[in-house]
């Protein structure tokens, strides 16, 4: 008995409401077909939706079954009396609507890029109402080489103008607004330090240019790679790799910035006083030779350094004959200076010292003979052997010292030139100090002495000579 009440009730209520083309009505999609979405608005038929209505441009469905939707009845089907209905009609009244309040409240609004047009693009609101971007207005910097990479994309903008049932737009307002932001929220991050994310763009001399949230561009030198020594930093990143970095310099005027990744990580440095003395013999590997010395790697991002004089005693053989690049080596520490970030190594006091030698094969007055190493301005170094240099002053081996006129890179004087043997007194010995000084003078002093002397000795025996002595001489 009820159930027959509310359907007579319900029949009433069809009956009685006024449906006429005009109307806006509510409804509920109850089924789609081929042709048309049938959509039930309280009365005894469902009024007919042409599916074109919920379809885009791309023919995808907008609506489904089971939509609850405000529509248009715009006639009547004259066979069966259906209702027709228009769905995009009044959603075009209401997207002018929506869209004139936007404009009048200087809100953004989402568009899709439909097409490429004269001059700009073609863009659509709520997939009916069509408007325009000139390109001016579509970027912010540089324009894309591929300008329909937009096309379909779904892009916020700002309404410029509504003229003429169409409407203008600009999504370069909106773009300068978020670089804006987004160069604000990094120039903070830069002034606190805190890590930043970048994109490796490019290789140049010296280091990398990263791209920072495409509002800054840095430079990453290779020295700021990492704290350990890379054998081949050109390759140590890849082009488009995501990295980390840590700015440590920025001129807000010429926007540079230079950037570090090794400021992230821990300094190995740090913690060196602590784990290294002087005096200490380490091992470490022979990361790099030069003709100055050699660098020795004690651990990833700590390393020595080996002066040339300290790898041998011994100075005619070369470093390379010593050492090989990954060799490894037990060197003393001479020096440490963590805030320099230096540590002086020696191999050379591993080995015996030759000075300890001196004592017992040199003494005052020796004649020894050795080889001119150089000529210098205040006189001539002499090897005695070769972990042992002596040096003759220039008045120790000239008697007119106005003769002698020094010039750079002089081989030759006085009938001497460099790798000729030469003799000398020892005049002096400093072994505190390391030096041995030998003189020339002196030396041909005494020779000249000595001959002196011979010649007295044979003379006398010649003054006492008998005549039987130079008979015997003529015989012979």
């Amino acid at each position: 008995m009820n159930d027959w009440i509310q359907e007579l009730e319900k029949h009433l209520h069809e009956s009685l409401k006024e449906v006429k083309p005009g109307s806006i009505v509510s409804g509920k999609i109850i089924k789609i077909s081929e042709n048309f979405a049938f959509v039930d608005i309280g009365l005894k038929k469902e009024a007919l939706l042409p599916i074109e209505e919920i379809k885009d441009r791309k023919g995808d469905f907008i609506l489904s079954e089971g939509d609850e939707i405000e529509v248009l009845v715009i006639g009547k089907e004259p066979q069966e009396g259906l209702y027709i209905l228009s769905f995009k009609k009044l959603r075009e009244k209401n997207l002018w609507e929506e869209l004139k309040r936007a404009y009048k409240e200087k809100r953004p609004i989402e568009v899709r890029v439909l097409a490429l047009n004269k001059g700009g693009y073609e863009v659509e609101f709520g997939f009916l109402l069509k408007g325009f971007m000139p390109f001016s207005q579509a970027f912010f910097k540089d324009k894309p080489e591929n300008l329909e990479s937009l096309i379909m994309e779904k892009i916020e903008v700002e309404i410029l103008e509504i003229k003429n049932e169409s409407f203008i737009v600009s999504r370069r307002k909106i773009l300068e607004k978020e670089y804006q932001r987004k160069r604000d929220s990094l120039i903070n991050k830069i002034n606190t330090g805190e890590p930043i994310e970048g994109i490796v763009k490019k290789k140049v001399e010296g280091g990398f240019l990263i791209e920072i949230e495409e509002i800054l561009t840095g430079y990453l030198p290779y020295k700021e790679l990492d704290w350990k020594r890379i054998d081949n930093p050109s390759e140590y990143l890849k082009i488009g790799e995501k990295i980390k970095v840590k700015a440590l310099s920025y001129d807000p005027v010429k926007e540079k910035i230079k950037l570090s990744i090794k400021a992230l990580l821990p300094d190995p440095w740090e913690k060196v006083s602590q784990k290294y003395k002087e005096g200490d013999v380490v091992k470490g590997k022979v990361s790099k030779i030069f003709d100055f010395g050699a660098f020795i790697e004690l651990e990833p991002g700590i390393e020595g350094f080996i002066p040339a004089k300290e790898i041998t005693w011994n100075k005619k053989i070369k470093i390379d004959e010593i050492l090989e690049r990954g060799n490894e080596v037990s060197a003393l520490i001479l020096e440490i200076k963590p805030s320099e970030r230096k540590i002086l190594l020696s191999l050379r006091k591993l080995q015996p010292d030759p000075w300890i030698e001196v004592a017992k094969n040199y003494q005052l007055g020796d004649v020894v003979e050795g080889v001119i190493e150089k000529f210098l301005p205040n006189g001539l170094l002499v090897e005695l052997t070769p972990e042992l240099t002596a040096f003759i002053p220039l008045k120790e081996f000239l008697k007119d010292l106005k003769a002698y006129k020094y010039k750079k890179e002089l081989t030759e004087f006085e009938g001497f030139k460099v790798g000729d043997k030469i003799k000398g007194k020892i005049i002096s010995i400093d072994e505190e100090k390391r030096k041995i000084q030998i003189s020339y003078l002196k030396y041909l002093e005494d020779l000249e002495n000595k001959e002196i002397e011979d010649y007295k000795i044979n003379a006398k025996k010649t003054t006492f000579i008998t005549f039987g002595e130079i008979f015997n001489k003529k015989i012979n």
